[in-house]
């Protein structure tokens, strides 16, 4: 995967950049930049949040939008006021400091669609591929004296806020899955699952962990990693050390309550039994032994070995997610173990 970021060598002179030249300042009038890698197929996905300032403008571009050029032709974008252009209809909500912006670009089908806080504002245009054979990303602050902003961007370094399913991180190549998502954890509505944070010695000195949703009206998350789906969609649970040391995510789906199976496989127990697992990892992965472990073991608990193989027994109804991993914490794999009455 590359990694995309502002452009150094394609911004106005009076632009700075920051954060890894992620993060644009864009003083008054005529400041722009562009990413640094453009698409000319696929589906891609882009978040910006603006920190600073009131008046952005942001969107696509195709090569000829240069820092000396500033070619209306050459792009379709979003304001703030919440029109788009060309044409300056009025199209979405307005945007404004903290709000999240995600771009969806379709390049295949010709769309462009602008999404506010991961709510879609439809398809504002239909016919980008007029844009040419390469498109890019691209925040402006208008030609007019408009004052100064400052935005950052996501193409996918680190995960998006509202992740919009079926398209890439502006960051992949296309040669990747074509749904970015890979998704981690499935529930069905209403169900429960304990994650559990595995913060080894050498990547933490505090082991007291936070736990956050991006979107906990799809699934919240407890101060102990207890996930509860609430509604059909897609979220990001993310856990951090208090220190800032370790963090992580787990993708999650929500769907329908009896659709799960379609999307998950999990083992069936009935609550006593009891079966047999063994990791996949080869003898030199788990030379040093490996750990399991039971999201809920009060559900189904499993033997507190260090071996390839352990004994899951099912303890009372209810969904719990099984992990193995290397002493090491190189290698992990899960499974799910529902256990009905």
């Amino acid at each position: 995967m590359s990694i995309c970021t502002w452009d150094p060598n394609n911004k106005s002179t009076n632009t700075t950049l920051s954060d890894g030249d992620l993060t644009a300042y864009l003083p008054n009038q005529s400041a722009l930049v562009l990413g640094t890698i453009g698409h000319s197929k696929g589906k891609y996905y882009f978040e910006l949040i603006q920190t600073v300032g009131i008046r952005l403008f942001m969107g696509i571009a195709n090569e000829n939008l240069t820092r000396s050029n500033i070619d209306l032709n050459g792009r379709y974008f979003f304001a703030y006021n919440g029109k788009k252009y060309p044409g300056a209809n009025n199209y979405a909500e307005s945007f404004g400091v903290g709000d999240c912006a995600g771009i969806a670009v379709d390049i295949d089908n010709g769309t462009l669609e602008l999404f506010k806080n991961g709510v879609s504002q439809g398809i504002a245009f239909s016919d980008i591929k007029d844009l040419g054979t390469t498109i890019y990303p691209f925040v402006s602050n208008g030609t007019d004296v408009y004052g100064a902003a400052t935005v950052t961007a996501n193409f996918g370094a680190t995960p998006f806020q509202y992740p919009v399913e079926g398209f890439l991180a502006w960051n992949n190549d296309g040669e990747e899955a074509e749904n970015p998502l890979e998704l981690h954890i499935v529930l069905e509505v209403d169900e429960q699952i304990q994650l559990i944070g595995n913060v080894l010695p050498e990547m933490a000195g505090d082991p007291n962990l936070e736990w956050s949703s991006n979107l906990s009206s799809v699934a919240s998350v407890d101060s102990t990693g207890m996930v509860t789906a609430h509604a059909e969609g897609y979220t990001h649970i993310k856990v951090k050390t208090i220190n800032g040391e370790w963090n992580d995510f787990a993708r999650v789906k929500v769907v329908a309550k009896g659709e799960g199976d379609k999307y998950r496989l999990s083992i069936l127990l009935k609550t006593g039994e009891s079966c047999l697992l063994e990791s996949v990892f080869n003898l030199e992965d788990s030379a040093e032994g490996v750990v399991w472990t039971s999201g809920t073991p009060e559900v189904a608990a499993v033997d507190p070995s260090n071996t390839v193989q352990t004994r899951v027994t099912a303890l009372s109804k209810g969904l719990t997610l099984v992990t193995v991993q290397t002493i090491d914490g190189s290698k992990q794999d899960q499974i799910y173990v529902t256990v009905i009455e």
